[in-house]
């Protein structure tokens, strides 16, 4: 069944992104960024990010099991994880993060390496993690037919 999951406080959502970007089409790019060719030849050839937002507000629809919505104490949880989201909406963005599997030394544009995932990677893996006290209400319940 279709449940909308919200959350009732301020920064309770957080959005983890898991990006891998190959190296060589991006040589240019991160030449141009501040790496020197040694540092670049010292990279991976698949770099990867962990790209993590917090949102002040948002609601998200899953589909659950009608036991799992009702065995959930949604009002006293510390944390719910959210796995094959059918809709969201997070507003409000009010922090982000980024870590790098390789050396950054101080002279590379960090804004433009995310820019480089952001252009040229792909998500690889995403995760979203609501933070309690959740709301939670049926949009659709699939087995009632």
């Amino acid at each position: 069944m279709l449940v909308t999951i919200t959350t009732q406080n301020k920064k309770c959502i957080v959005e983890t992104e898991d990006w891998v970007c190959d190296k060589e089409p991006c040589k240019d790019d991160l030449i141009e960024l501040g790496f020197t060719e040694d540092e670049y030849e010292e990279l991976p050839d698949s770099l990867t990010m962990k790209a993590t937002v917090d949102y002040r507000w948002g609601e998200v629809t899953v589909d659950i099991s009608k036991e799992e919505f009702e065995e959930t104490d949604w009002g006293n949880l510390d944390e719910w994880w959210v796995h094959d989201r059918e809709d969201w909406s997070f507003s409000d963005g009010c922090g982000s993060d980024q870590d790098y599997d390789f050396e950054i030394s101080d002279n590379v544009d960090m804004g433009g390496l995310y820019d480089i995932f952001n252009n040229n990677g792909d998500v690889d893996e995403c995760e979203v993690v609501l933070l309690g006290p959740l709301t939670a209400t049926v949009d659709e319940d699939q087995d009632a037919n």
